[in-house]
């Protein structure tokens, strides 16, 4: 806590001040002998640790704090204006973050604001200070020393190269990963080579040559998706020389490696020259690459492989780019993308490259290429990042390349490499030992490993913190894996899966959303499945499978699909809409990025039609010039999972915008375009019952957001709230800070805003209460169920029922987070939307003390989010109207009162579907006894269901009657259910 309380009065002199501000240590030294005191403050109220904070100074605050310790007390101590040493450190251009970290490690305060009410991230603009700001605030341990050692300059590249890959680890990390250092520690030097470019640029020639590879005659035509040549070159980074490595000769050199890698203490130079191919393995780095297609539909997921640990190599045709613009757009298009990773001079790097020069007179070319490059050059944007980014520009001839030729821009690369985010990383040496040999699994054609596995081949080198190797490994790309960015420090399940070829993952993407031209390589053109595709954009699962099956043996596809389907939903590629009361829906994904084009006039006659009234439009706006398309995408992915689309409008869902059902009366609409994000809600209802749950949106919002940019590694893009009254993004949107809405009373012409649009979205609007028992008669409750107890699981199978598309708002109500609200849904995908929200109730009642898990709190949340919970009472009451006519129907089947068959065992098993979870409950059987069965038959659903037909046999003996089957059939609602009953009807 920093506080006001003064030293003595003596002010710090000039000298001193002088010997702060140029990192003196020793004539700071001869100042303090002279008498000068270092504990005083300056007409400004700063201290000594103010000054050194200002001007940056960590090696002098080092050099000076052992021998006049008395300094660390003022620490706390503010200046005039109210700000404190630590806040002082964050405010130069870049900060040291050695220093901040040193600041707090005495006790800076990062959450103190000073009489601005400013705080620590408000007064720095450096991006990665604001980066470790967040991250420090969560970790008290702080930096693991040997970062802060490695760390040599001012320039953050170590520091920001952990808090890349482990930003997510628990605050215990950072002591493990320093005692894995102690063991070995060596740097990564993996180079990540991304081709881009438009279609038909020569992108994949160019890709053959560089690597040896010959290439036919005509070319070798349009790449569909990538082709990705993973470790199997190396480049000597002393003299540039590269390795062309066989497949078979990729283990061999890995081991060689591994071996130096385990020596011990040993470094470098004290151990005999070992070869390899004609190279020292020390000198080497390894080279991935990855050449992406150039049609537009290919941008939507690239970004799985972009970021700033890379060499980027973009190519243009210097023959065609000045007769076909959408080539210099798209050189337009990827240098915007590069540069919303920026952080630095060259960071990432860019390499140039203009092809077909061949194709152009002799004469003409000196001239095509000024123009072209003033071309490029000329829009002011496109120019600075030009020469914040390029490194080298090379014009080269598809037909007429030297050996001389490639070695330039071999080197161009070396040059590069240093430049990537993840060069020269401190690592243990037994994770870079792993590292290696999960490549060579995965030239193996090893796809898919689980976590238990990983951990086995982690043993064996030594790896002690395998969850934080595996971070690594997720952020580098080099694998994909989803362990909890929400939950940090909740253990990873063995069983789950890791990818270890991510490249494998993108093909299989591939294969189901490419192009038609590509389909018809696989399909009929008048294959139903593809038709209904290409109409509806929704995939089937029966399509995906269709389509797997073709490339199973060769790719292994179908084997794997579930893990496939997990890990391309996760990445945002697909989503699942919240399931509807069809079956088959569970197994329907849309693909955002192939809606069909936003067109908001639909929207807006929608509403004037409907008479609707809305709300103020909350606006979700990045600071950066540029955001990609994918980040829409991505985000409206989020939307469609969690809430149900309004398929009763005309809009339904189109690219970048999407209307949503919220509550019995309010529905939202969703537009993302360029770099906003507007909000609105509306309700037909000219007298809708008051939307109270604005501020939670608000937050279900923002947090879908962040997830988004974390899971992408794009936490870069800076993003305001604000306030419009307008659904529809604009290019000319003048939105308002929501502090300036909050101070006007009444809306003008001009805004259309008024403060109570700004309580809408900022403020905790009151709800209504039902207070326990006394809430019997207030809430209208007639059903004779004590409010006050603990739903039994049947009647948490029956309220499922009831919570219907506002079930993230109810449950928000009921005091869960958003981010567990999603787990139990992902863990739960395979179910029927009753019995994930019943699972979800579940989830609530288990992490609750049980005097907070009362039916009392259900009524509560449900009329709180404008939900029936008369009818869902009147269902729990011992009379209730369902269930007398759930009976009847099942009476009316005349069936034998008997007990069920073993025989009959797999027809009931075949008939349950994706309703199991209630349809076990009713037949009284808990939900752990079914979550074991889940785990014990993972991937095996008709005989998990078997096996708990069987336990539900043992326990009940002449109880387990085809009656209590059938009832329970009945509550399920499945489809079939008669069918069933012929089935178990004596012939």
């Amino acid at each position: 806590m920093a506080t006001g309380k003064k030293p003595a009065p003596d002010n710090l002199s000039p000298e001193i001040l002088q010997a702060v501000e140029k990192g003196d240590v020793a004539r700071f030294n001869k100042c303090v002998k002279k008498g000068a005191n270092v504990l005083g403050l300056d007409k400004n109220g700063w201290n000594i640790l103010h000054h050194i904070g200002y001007h940056n100074k960590y090696a002098f605050y080092r050099s000076i704090v052992l021998e006049h310790t008395q300094i660390t007390t003022l620490i706390h101590q503010t200046a005039n204006d109210g700000s404190t040493p630590l806040m002082m450190s964050c405010k130069p251009i870049p900060p040291d973050i050695r220093l901040i970290d040193a600041f707090v490690r005495l006790g800076g305060d990062l959450l103190y604001r000073d009489s601005h009410g400013r705080s620590c991230t408000d007064v720095t603009s450096d991006r990665n200070t604001r980066n470790y700001l967040s991250w420090r605030r969560l970790h008290t341990t702080g930096l693991p020393d040997a970062v802060l050692e490695e760390q040599s300059t001012p320039k953050n590249d170590v520091i920001m190269q952990f808090l890349r890959s482990f930003t997510y680890m628990d605050d215990t990390f950072a002591d493990r990963f320093e005692k894995e250092l102690k063991k070995k520690k060596e740097k990564s030097a993996n180079i990540r080579i991304i081709f881009l470019g438009h279609e038909g640029v020569g992108k994949t020639t160019l890709c053959h040559w560089l690597i040896g590879q010959k290439v036919k005659d005509g070319g070798p035509g349009s790449t569909d998706t990538m082709e990705v040549n993973l470790s199997h070159l190396m480049i000597n980074k002393a003299t540039g020389e590269v390795v062309f490595l066989p497949e078979h000769d990729v283990g061999r050199t890995l081991c060689h490696r591994r071996l130096r890698d385990m020596v011990g203490n040993l470094t470098l130079s004290d151990m005999p020259p070992q070869r390899e191919n004609n190279c020292f393995i020390g000198d080497m780095a390894y080279v991935n690459i990855f050449d992406f297609g150039g049609e537009s539909l290919f941008t939507n997921f690239q970004h799985i492989f972009l970021n700033d640990d890379a060499v980027f190599i973009l190519v243009f045709s210097l023959h065609n780019c000045l007769d076909e613009l959408a080539i210099v757009d798209r050189v337009y298009f990827w240098l915007k993308f590069i540069a919303s990773y920026s952080h630095g001079k060259y960071k990432p790097p860019v390499i140039l490259v203009g092809t077909h020069m061949d194709k152009i007179p002799p004469a003409d070319r000196k001239n095509t290429l000024k123009f072209v490059i003033d071309i490029i050059r000329n829009n002011p944007e496109i120019d600075e990042i030009y020469q914040n980014h390029i490194i080298e520009f090379f014009h080269i001839g598809n037909k007429t390349q030297t050996d001389s030729e490639r070695e330039i821009i071999w080197k161009a690369i070396l040059k590069s490499a240093p430049y990537q985010a993840q060069w020269g990383q401190l690592l243990p040496g037994s994770w870079i030992s792993l590292e290696h040999d999960i490549m060579r699994l995965r030239n193996s054609s090893t796809r898919v490993m689980t976590f238990k596995e990983l951990k086995e081949r982690a043993t064996k080198f030594g790896v002690v913190d395998v969850e934080g190797f595996l971070r690594y490994m997720h952020t580098s790309r080099t694998i994909l894996s989803f362990p909890s960015d929400d939950e940090p420090g909740q253990p990873i399940p063995l069983d789950m899966k890791i990818i270890l070829d991510p490249a494998w993952m993108i093909r299989a993407f591939r294969l189901i959303v490419t192009a038609l031209k590509f389909h018809l390589q696989n399909l009929e053109k008048d294959d139903p499945l593809l038709i209904e595709y290409q109409r509806t954009r929704r995939l089937k699962r029966e399509f995906i499978d269709r389509i797997w099956r073709m490339h199973d043996v060769k790719e292994g596809f179908l084997s794997h699909s579930e893990t496939l389907l997990y890990f391309i939903e996760r990445s945002e590629l697909i989503v699942k809409p919240v399931p509807t009361g069809i079956p088959t829906d569970v197994d329907t994904y849309i693909v955002p990025s192939l809606l069909q084009p936003a067109d908001p006039d639909l929207v807006r006659q929608y509403l004037k039609d409907k008479y609707a009234k809305t709300s103020s439009t909350l606006c979700i706006q990045f600071q950066d010039k540029f955001v990609p398309e994918a980040v829409c995408d991505k985000f409206l992915a989020s939307l469609i999972y969690r809430f149900k689309v309004d398929d009763a409008t005309s809009l339904c869902i189109q690219r970048g915008i999407a209307c949503f059902l919220l509550t019995g009366d309010w529905k939202m609409i969703a537009h993302c375009r360029d770099r906003m994000i507007k909000i609105t809600l509306f309700s037909e209802n000219p007298s809708p019952q008051p939307f109270t749950n604005g501020k939670q949106l608000r937050g279900i919002v923002t947090d879908l957001l962040d997830s988004t940019l974390r899971r992408n590694d794009q936490l870069h893009l800076v993003y305001k709230a604000y306030l419009h009254h307008n659904f529809e993004v604009l290019q000319e949107d003048n939105v308002l800070e929501p502090s300036k809405v909050k101070s006007m009373l009444h809306s003008d012409r001009t805004t259309k805003l008024s403060k109570a649009d700004y309580d809408f979205w900022f403020t905790m609007q009151p709800r209504p209460k039902t207070a326990g028992k006394g809430a019997n008669a207030s809430s209208g409750n007639t059903s004779g169920v004590d409010l006050t107890r603990e739903p039994s699981l049947k009647q948490m199978s029956h309220i499922a029922k009831h919570i219907g598309d506002g079930y993230v708002l109810f449950f928000l109500e009921l005091g869960m987070k958003n981010n567990t609200i999603t787990q139990v849904r992902q863990t739960n995908a395979a179910l029927d939307f009753r019995s994930q929200i019943t699972r979800t109730l579940i989830a609530w009642r288990n992490s609750r003390s049980q005097s907070d898990v009362t039916l009392s709190a259900i009524v509560d949340a449900m009329n709180a989010t404008h939900m029936d919970s008369a009818a869902m009472m009147s269902e729990l009451s011992p009379n209730s109207q369902e269930a007398e006519k759930i009976k009847k129907s099942v009476c009316d089947l005349c069936l034998p009162e008997r007990r069920l068959r073993e025989v009959e065992v797999d027809i009931v098993a075949r008939s349950i579907g994706t309703m199991y979870v209630v349809f076990f409950i009713h037949l009284d059987l808990e939900d752990e006894i079914i979550r074991e069965a889940e785990l014990n038959h993972h991937g095996e659903a008709r005989n998990m269901k078997m096996h708990l037909l069987h336990t539900w046999l043992q326990r009940n003996g002449k109880e387990a009657s085809v009656h209590r089957i059938m009832m329970a059939s009945r509550e399920c609602d499945i489809i079939g259910w008669k069918e069933l009953a012929d089935k178990l009807r004596p012939k």
